[in-house]
């Protein structure tokens, strides 16, 4: 049985043709949950006429929130109550490429595939593709390296799991609100328990935008942080990598974790009181960062120059 996760908040503009997109996949789902964040535009009224439009109500299923709970946890309980032996997360504004489920559900049959995610190209208001695909080689399907993932594990509207992953996630009682954003808890639960891969020939079609949650994190994320927001991040990186080593069961993987959480907690206290001794362990360390001015950046937050140095970054960081 197959699963898609669609959270909703206000999306009327573009919902509508992903919902198209989600119809027209040549492996059909078997069950669609949408649940909605409280929208106050038409985004209610147009999935539901879209379901009764083609005849859905019987694996379509629409739940609107009894309160706002933001898109972490409306994607994380969404997750947990689908009954799929694969789950897929779907933002309400992309585009899937129609044999994207076709395709990731090949992978996630193979053994110890924990999870499968699509290549993507961006485009913007008007569908016009602005960016070219994230991958671009000759491998059909892309063993994703359990490092980069550390830095990265990769956007959740690509991502398909086995349905283990949310199981063990539940079953070790995992302290979720720690990661913050659903594609990094369930991308490194995934990796945390076998192999992660990427279907380099999918290409689902990722929208910029004005209002939505990825690009709102994009112009945001990095410019105008502050000191305290920055040790909230090295912090939580602290916490849930050490989580990851504790749960995991493989030893190796135990180690990267590990290693991951005393890089965040290096950071973490060089940010609060500037040392000559951790900044030269950090240079040391430099690869694990995300970027490559990371040790600069972490130097002006701990001179107190933070929004100096984040204005600037903002060029060269990835998000997140």
């Amino acid at each position: 049985m197959i699963s898609v996760v669609m959270a909703t908040y206000n999306g009327e503009k573009f919902i509508e043709e992903q919902l198209q997109s989600i119809y027209a996949q040549t492996r059909k789902p078997d069950e669609v949950l949408i649940f909605d964040d409280r929208s106050t535009d038409g985004t209610v009224k147009i999935v539901r006429d879209f379901i009764e439009k083609n005849g859905l109500s019987d694996y379509w299923k629409l739940s609107i929130n009894e309160k706002n709970k933001g898109f972490f946890r409306n994607f994380m309980d969404g997750a947990f109550t689908a009954h799929g032996d694969t789950i897929y997360f779907s933002d309400q504004d992309d585009i899937w490429d129609i044999q994207k489920i076709e395709k990731l559900e090949e992978c996630l049959k193979q053994p110890g595939v924990m999870m499968a995610r699509s290549n993507t190209v961006t485009i913007n208001e008007n569908s016009e593709i602005i960016t070219g695909a994230e991958y671009i080689g000759e491998d059909r399907i892309l063993k994703l390296d359990i490092r980069k993932m550390c830095k990265y594990p990769g956007p959740g509207f690509t991502m398909g799991f086995k349905r283990k992953v949310f199981k063990k996630i539940k079953k070790d009682n995992i302290d979720i609100d720690v990661f913050k954003y659903h594609d990094r808890l369930c991308g490194l639960m995934a990796v945390s328990m076998g192999k992660c891969v990427m279907a380099t020939d999918v290409h689902d079609m990722h929208r910029l935008h004005g209002s939505n949650q990825t690009g709102t994190i994009s112009r945001s994320y990095v410019s105008d942080r502050t000191r305290d927001v920055q040790l909230d991040i090295v912090s939580r990186r602290r916490k849930y990598f050490r989580i990851l080593a504790e749960v995991t069961d493989n030893t190796d993987k135990k180690k990267i974790f590990s290693h991951y959480s005393t890089f965040a907690a290096h950071r973490e206290r060089y940010i609060r009181k500037y040392s000559i001794k951790d900044m030269n362990w950090l240079i040391k360390h430099r690869k694990l960062y995300m970027s490559k001015v990371g040790v600069l950046s972490d130097t002006m937050y701990s001179l107190g120059m933070g929004r100096i140095v984040s204005k600037t970054a903002d060029r060269f960081m990835r998000v997140r």
